[in-house]
């Protein structure tokens, strides 16, 4: 479920086993997924937007930003 992933904060990113690479110790990754009403005609119950922001070591910023729905 998308959802599990709200509020997700790796500091150093991990693999999807949860096994830390070494190389981007010096990286941050917070996930936030929140109910959005920004997709017509789909209930916000059922749609998500998902924003994933990476933190570099010069604390420089990426964020990515995807919708997801039910359907």
């Amino acid at each position: 479920d998308v959802d599990d992933y709200d509020a997700l904060d790796d500091n150093g990113i991990r693999d999807q086993n949860g096994t830390a690479i070494a190389a981007l110790a010096a990286y941050r990754a917070t996930v936030s997924v929140v109910a959005t009403s920004a997709l017509t005609g789909v209930a916000s119950a059922s749609a998500r937007r998902i924003d994933v922001t990476v933190t570099g070591p010069q604390n420089v910023r990426v964020t990515l930003s995807a919708y997801r729905t039910a359907w």
